[in-house]
């Protein structure tokens, strides 16, 4: 069926077998391509027959669908014209691992964090209202995105709104396990005495439906009015649906995920509703892969797997798996230690920790504003709260960690996981503006290892500082790692001299990921070139910069971060101070977001990768 398909016109002449047999196509096709080159497995099986329901519902393009967070829309990707470039997905030139606007016209928007497709989706409404035009809006949200504050937000301004369906798609996890009390409200709803009246529904459904040879459109048109209204005066009787139902919300479901008739039905039913519709859908992350069946969390994000084994790539020891593992044993020596992540519990390695002390961790949902938040109040409350999440989802809570804990000059110790330049997961979840925005923070120390041990030490003086305290470490495995080291001594806003001596005319300010690679570069170079290893970005250490810059002919700063007000600028700012008028160059990310590829790609696309590191050096020692 997948290389008979052409376009979403062809799903409104399928019989259900073949839509259920391109269901089978297109699931084959995910788990193919994600085995070669990585990406998110487990979601997106789980809602393909949902893609083609909604697809062969509704009027796309000219419907607007939004899929929320991205990572469950490749089957909408195939579906959408992009059957052909399915294998160049999250490759440099290729296919974005997320819905993008500037990719096709079926993306109404780049999608790449939790929680935001709702928001967009009613200004999408309010838009059509206002210029009196003639669509349906539908946003698909997956349930763990439901624990992030912003789809309340933009439930509570959802008042009077036509043809506006919220779809629920349930697969009752997030990246991990959910939690919290509104999972436990879905999961409620999921386990109800509803879901057995749906199933009989379904099955009634499923009897009157064609199945070889005659389209479907004319058989789901007939059942909407009868199954539609049976399913919601239903819902209207059981209380655990009347959330939604006091915000203004028609709840519809639980239904069938894996059920395209019926799913095609309610797509329809809800698209001719006069007031905002949410379509609760029920689904299996994973569905059609074992592997990714059984282990959702370990398939939700893979770089790859062995197609037959289900074995996932090995990266080596990551400088996350160093983090987890230091956290877990000074959390054994001290039980004010706890920890606090957004829905990220494997990612950020604190399952270590989980296990082995579950009453001192916290998983609080997609929620990164009330994580810092609610760090504040454990360490106001005499623990020492440990919050890990990525650099891209951290931006998300800044005034958190501005006004609620650096003002309360509160204790807190930032773990700021896939710092720099991520690879294939593109644009949006690129950890280059930590540095930038982190350092304007009051009071709080900012660093960077150069390598897995000082990482170590990092964490050490961090948890034993007392103070407001982030450490920012690169995705993947870690260089120069003495597994049996110790961690060692490190004074507060200390930089070292990794190569060179003081006085050399050429001085390199590195910090992070690219001390290693600067080193390098000086190494092949030789002669009068000084690299320091900043160590810190805040606070800078002055005296070191005074000295090896104050008979510099040129000083050059490497970061793996935004130029635009990051490390660079924290090192011109000190040199102002200072007095000092050494001409610099700033080597770094430029402004602007840096595209899908390898991390390698995307070095050099900023000038960052080896070539152009020796070709900088080298210019500058010559001269």
């Amino acid at each position: 069926m997948l290389e008979q398909y052409a376009n979403t016109g062809d799903l409104k002449r399928y019989s259900l077998n073949e839509l259920n047999e391109l269901a089978g196509d297109i699931r084959q096709k995910i788990i193919e391509t994600v085995s070669q080159n990585g990406g998110h497995l487990a979601a997106s099986l789980g809602a393909v027959e949902l893609a083609i329901a909604l697809h062969a519902a509704l009027d796309t393009p000219r419907d607007k669908l939004l899929w929320d967070v991205g990572h469950q829309a490749y089957a909408h990707k195939i579906l959408t014209g992009r059957l052909d470039r399915i294998a160049t997905l999250r490759r440099r030139g290729g296919l974005s691992g997320f819905p993008r606007r500037e990719e096709s016209e079926y993306d109404t928007l780049t999608v790449g964090h939790a929680s935001t497709s709702l928001s967009a989706a009613v200004g999408l409404a309010r838009a059509r209202d206002l210029q009196k035009e003639n669509f349906a809006v539908f946003s698909v949200v997956g349930d763990g995105s439901f624990s992030g504050g912003m789809i309340f937000e933009a439930l509570n301004n959802t008042q009077h709104l036509r043809n506006f369906v919220v779809i629920l798609n349930d697969n009752g996890m997030s990246i991990g396990q959910p939690v919290g009390m509104l999972a436990r409200m879905i999961t409620g709803l999921r386990l109800s005495n509803l879901y057995q009246g749906a199933k009989k529904q379904t099955e009634f459904m499923l009897g009157l439906l064609p199945t070889i040879g005659r389209p479907l459109r004319n058989a789901v048109d007939k059942l909407i009015k009868r199954t539609g209204r049976l399913i919601i005066n239903e819902v209207s009787r059981h209380q655990r649906a009347g959330f939604f139902q006091d915000i203004g919300f028609t709840y519809l479901g639980p239904l069938d995920g894996h059920n395209i008739a019926l799913l095609m039905a309610a797509v329809k039913y809800a698209k001719s509703h006069k007031s905002p519709v949410l379509l609760h859908v029920l689904t299996q992350k994973g569905r059609g892969y074992a592997p990714a069946a059984a282990q959702p969390s370990r398939f939700h994000g893979v770089a790859g797997f062995d197609l037959k084994s289900g074995q996932l790539k090995y990266s080596g020891l990551t400088y996350t798996g160093i983090f987890g593992a230091e956290l877990l044993r000074y959390a054994a020596a001290d039980q004010n230690i706890c920890a606090v992540t957004a829905a990220m519990t494997d990612g950020t390695g604190l399952n270590l920790l989980a296990e082995k002390y579950p009453e001192r961790f916290f998983d609080v949902g997609i929620a990164e504003e009330h994580a810092l938040t609610f760090a504040g109040g454990l360490a106001a409350g005499g623990l020492k709260p440990v919050v890990a999440i990525y650099s891209t989802f951290l931006q998300r809570a800044y005034d958190q960690l501005l006004h609620d804990v650096s003002l309360q000059k509160l204790p807190l110790f930032l773990a700021v996981d896939r710092a720099g330049l991520v690879g294939e997961d593109g644009p949006t979840h690129h950890g280059v503006f930590d540095l930038s925005f982190l350092r304007t923070v009051p009071g709080l120390i900012l660093a960077a290892p150069k390598d897995g041990n000082e990482l170590k030490d990092l964490i050490r003086l961090g948890l034993n500082s007392g103070r407001l305290f982030a450490v920012r470490y690169p995705r993947g495995q870690a260089v120069f790692l003495e597994p049996e080291r110790e961690a060692r001594d490190i004074e507060i806003g200390r930089a070292e001299i990794a190569y060179g001596r003081p006085g050399a005319p050429t001085v390199v300010w590195a910090i992070g990921s690219m001390v290693a690679p600067a080193l390098e570069a000086a190494q092949k170079i030789g002669g009068n070139i000084c690299v320091v290893n900043a160590r810190f970005a805040a606070p800078l250490d002055k005296a070191l910069l005074k000295e090896t810059g104050q008979n510099a002919r040129r000083l050059i700063t490497v970061e793996e971060n935004s130029v635009r007000g990051g490390f660079g600028a924290a090192v011109a700012e000190a040199l102002a101070e200072l007095k000092l008028a050494v001409p610099q160059t700033m080597l770094g990310v430029p402004d602007d977001f840096i595209e899908t590829g390898t991390v390698e790609e995307q070095r050099r696309d900023c000038g960052l990768d080896a070539e152009s590191r020796l070709r900088v050096f080298s210019a500058s020692v010559a001269h």
